[in-house]
């Protein structure tokens, strides 16, 4: 029964994982419901097979019960006298009052999130990543790592379809997908910006496997051949995620790429033998730089150089979204409004649909107000007691993934200042799972059994 537990919600986790890519990047309209249902039975089945609830600390649990009662405390009704005198509801009373005389039979759900029913698809929408956090966190060490694998795969997939995209300029290889800026990569993403984050975190998950290789792959009783078979599919997917970045033509996304790498290599590689791993990043720069010079990558440089990035229009959303933010704070708007309620704040030279704020933490801030203050300093503190309490000497190669996922978290949180990479349904459910590995107790208690 323990092995047909972890092995039936491993199963359900991948499925969740791998619906969105394959069923199309576009079609998030119909792929939406079909992965909120799965997630609903992947809960169900996780409460009902799991025994203990040790394997995240308290303030973590606490975390998880904010993100799901938040959107349904915007649900529930509220008094009129006291729904009036809520900050930014002037304009909307005045609406109300028009349809009080015009259509007097029309019931009116007053409560703190000014459109329900977007607050309504909000709270759907949390349940994926909570059913993927919490069995993740709960799986063992080598079904978390077979997860992982299972997310490297993908982003191989993802960055090799693009090598494919941008090398060949051919629509075919779009798979219908609407080209935003030609010449430039995005797998099945819709956006460009969202698949360069995962080959951002990507990154760091595979030097952190290749240290662990290098690091341990000797006590291996074998002739070193799986070792060497290893370094090189490790230094294969380094080279296509890099380039992959590259291709995507983002002007956040390739420099926290480098980054990521940097951050990586400093951890785990930096202090191991620096003769050898810097043999190891030059070869790795020289294979990367001979793959760019056979391709044309003016459409990439023309992203730094043509487009000047203070001309840019988000510049103009976050000012109208921090106006918005001073509106209804401190309740917020209600989580998921964003794209109704941001028009009324849209100057008239600004066109076009605005769906998000491109800044997760402005958006989240526009939404929920206060709860959301709350809910961003739970999570650092959280995070930042989590790399206290990781210790420097790492053996088992869970302890590597750790790390290496909290490196990919933190590179995913810089990306979200200039990006809505949170309301991706593929990169929310992948930073589910690297949270879950990176947050969870179990390695720490396993250590203290040891002792």
């Amino acid at each position: 029964m323990y092995f047909v537990k972890h092995y039936l919600l491993t199963t359900l986790t991948i499925i969740l994982l791998v619906s969105f890519p394959f069923m199309g990047g576009t079609e998030i309209l119909t792929t939406a419901p079909v992965v909120q249902a799965l997630s609903i039975v992947l809960l169900v089945t996780f409460f009902l097979l799991q025994q203990r609830y040790d394997f995240i600390s308290k303030a973590t649990w606490l975390m998880i019960l904010f993100i799901v009662i938040t959107p349904l405390l915007y649900l529930v009704p509220i008094p009129a006298e006291l729904w009036d005198t809520l900050p930014g509801r002037q304009i909307y009373s005045q609406v109300h009052d028009w349809l009080l005389i015009e259509q007097p039979h029309t019931p009116i759900h007053k409560a703190l999130s000014l459109i329900p029913y977007r607050t309504e698809h909000a709270f759907f929408a949390v349940l994926p990543p909570v059913a993927i956090f919490l069995t993740v966190a709960a799986l063992p060490a080598h079904q978390k790592q077979f997860i992982i694998y299972c997310i490297l795969g993908l982003a191989a997939a993802e960055a090799s379809l693009a090598v494919i995209q941008f090398s060949s300029n051919n629509p075919f290889f779009y798979f219908g997908i609407p080209i935003l800026k030609q010449g430039i990569a995005l797998g099945t993403y819709p956006n460009p910006d969202h698949f360069v984050l995962l080959m951002e975190i990507s990154i760091p998950l595979v030097i952190s496997l290749f240290s662990h290789e290098l690091q341990h792959g000797k006590k291996r009783k074998d002739d070193g051949s799986l070792s060497m078979m290893l370094y090189v599919i490790y230094t294969l997917l380094l080279v296509l995620f890099i380039s992959a970045a590259f291709f995507s033509g983002s002007r956040a996304g390739i420099p926290l790429a480098l980054l990521s790498a940097f951050l990586a290599y400093s951890v785990f590689l930096r202090n191991s033998a620096s003769k050898h791993s810097l043999f190891y990043v030059a070869f790795i720069l020289i294979v990367i730089i001979g793959l760019l010079s056979f391709l044309n990558l003016t459409p990439v440089i023309n992203r730094f150089l043509v487009n000047n990035p203070f001309v840019d229009g988000r510049w103009v959303i976050f000012s109208n979204t921090l106006e918005g933010i001073r509106a209804f704070f401190p309740v917020g708007s209600g989580p998921g409004t964003f794209p109704d309620i941001y028009r009324i704040f849209q100057p008239a030279d600004q066109t076009g649909f605005i769906n998000h704020a491109h800044n997760d933490y402005l958006e989240l801030l526009f939404e929920t107000g206060l709860p959301g203050v709350v809910f961003i300093t739970i999570f650092l503190y959280i995070s930042i007691t989590t790399w206290r309490r990781i210790k420097r000497i790492r053996v088992r190669k869970i302890h590597y993934l750790r790390i290496g996922s909290g490196i990919s978290i933190l590179v995913m949180l810089l990306h979200s200042i200039l990006e809505f990479n949170m309301h991706d349904v593929t990169n929310i459910l992948i930073f589910a799972v690297l949270a879950a590995v990176f947050l969870n107790t179990l390695p720490f208690q396993q250590r203290m059994r040891e002792k």
